[in-house]
């Protein structure tokens, strides 16, 4: 008797296990309601199965830029954003309204030669907008550069493509000319640090990171309010997480074979 019950315990856990939950979302079975968020969080982060925090979106812009996969990292000062189309960059943002410079720099990407672009009127600042699709009115936020990650290739280009002639001052491209970056490998996630993290409150909890305005976010009096709110949020993403995020890995740390835990 005793052993039933226990059976019928383990088998109710691996039902309501997270892989259970996500067979369960290819399936036939209707969807469950999305829940709206609480007022004042900005976005959020999961963690995957290789046990980064990554937002569950890949909708994300930086000045109108898409970034597909981006991870939250409050132990990076700075944000660093990954290059899909170079001449996209250049297209969006005219030299005669932008200033664009390299510049190098050490942190958790270690030594990195990045493209940084920012406006000319100083009293101008690109709008970032994070995970559009899950936030149901979604908080513009402001930051006055941005920072794109340079690998080899990249590099080749800007030095032998007249396109990007008068976009940069002398002293960028003799830079770029000397820079030695021919192990940094082209970036496919961006990288959010302090210079866009410390602008707002975070509250991690379990396997799950808001980020939040303290000025309209209530903040949980409860465990049980705050477990309410995670539940709500997986609830929602169980359906909707963007494919492959249990395998976006980290581009700046060497996974071993069996890094990723496929429990989660």
């Amino acid at each position: 008797m005793i052993d039933s019950v226990l059976g019928k315990e383990e088998a109710d856990n691996d039902a309501r296990s997270e892989p259970a939950q996500r067979a369960r979302a290819a399936s036939s079975e209707p969807q469950p309601p999305l829940p709206d968020l609480p007022d004042g969080i900005i976005f959020f982060s999961l963690m995957n199965a290789r046990k980064n925090f990554f937002v569950p979106s890949t909708e994300n812009y930086f000045g109108g830029i898409k970034v597909s996969e981006l991870k939250c990292d409050s132990g990076c000062n700075s944000m660093l954003l990954p290059i899909t189309n170079l001449r996209e960059i250049f297209e969006k943002f005219p030299c005669k309204d932008f200033r664009f410079e390299i510049k190098s720099g050490n942190g958790t990407a270690g030594r990195t030669i990045a493209l940084t672009v920012v406006y000319k009127d100083c009293t101008k600042s690109f709008k970032l907008e994070i995970a559009k699709d899950l936030i149901l009115n979604p908080v513009v936020i402001s930051h006055k550069r941005l920072r794109f990650s340079l690998c080899e290739e990249d590099k080749t280009e800007i030095l032998k493509s007249e396109i990007y002639n008068g976009f940069f001052t002398k002293d960028s491209i003799d830079k770029l000319s000397n820079s030695s970056i021919a192990n940094q490998t082209r970036r496919h996630h961006g990288l959010l640090g302090r210079s866009i993290l410390s602008q707002m409150a975070s509250l991690k909890y379990c396997e799950c990171e808001l980020y939040v305005n303290p000025a309209q976010f209530n903040m949980p009096s409860t465990f049980d309010v705050l477990e309410g709110i995670i539940g709500s949020i997986k609830a929602r993403l169980w359906y909707h997480l963007p494919e492959g995020f249990d395998d976006w890995k980290d581009d700046d740390f060497e996974y071993e074979d069996d890094e990723r835990d496929e429990e989660i």
